[in-house]
C-alpha cells in the first residue's frame, strides 16, 4: 500500500475504529474493572493522534499540531496545582510520566 492508498483507507474506516475503541474505553472504564484498564488511556490518545498524523494534510507549520495540545496541558497544570478552574484534582502516575504534576500525555 501506498500512502495515498493507507490515507484513504482510514478516511473511509478510521471513524469507525474510533468509535469502537471509545465505545469500549466507555464500558470498560464505567465498569468495576475501570482500575485494570485505565493504564490504556495513553495508548488510546496515541492511536488516535497516529491516525490524524496520517490523513490530515501538512499544514503550513506543525505549531497548528502541537499548539492545542500543549495549551490543554497548560490548563491541566494550573488546574492540578491551583485548583482553578475545574476544582481541586490530581493524577495518578498511571497515566505515564507527569511534568508539573501533570501527565505529559
Amino acid at each position: 500500500m501506498n500512502k495515498e492508498q493507507v490515507q484513504n483507507f482510514i478516511k473511509d474506516y478510521g471513524g469507525w475504529f474510533i468509535l469502537i475503541i471509545q465505545s469500549v474505553g466507555v464500558i470498560l472504564l464505567g465498569s468495576t474493572w475501570s482500575d485494570s484498564f485505565v493504564f490504556l488511556t495513553p495508548v488510546n490518545l496515541s492511536i488516535i493522534a497516529i491516525l490524524f498524523f496520517l490523513v490530515s494534510d501538512v499544514p503550513k507549520s506543525y505549531a497548528y499540531y502541537f499548539m492545542p495540545a500543549l495549551l490543554g496541558w497548560l490548563i491541566e497544570v494550573v488546574g492540578t496545582n491551583t485548583g482553578f478552574p475545574f476544582g481541586e484534582y490530581a493524577y495518578s502516575d498511571i497515566l505515564g510520566p507527569s511534568l508539573l504534576g501533570t501527565p505529559v500525555m
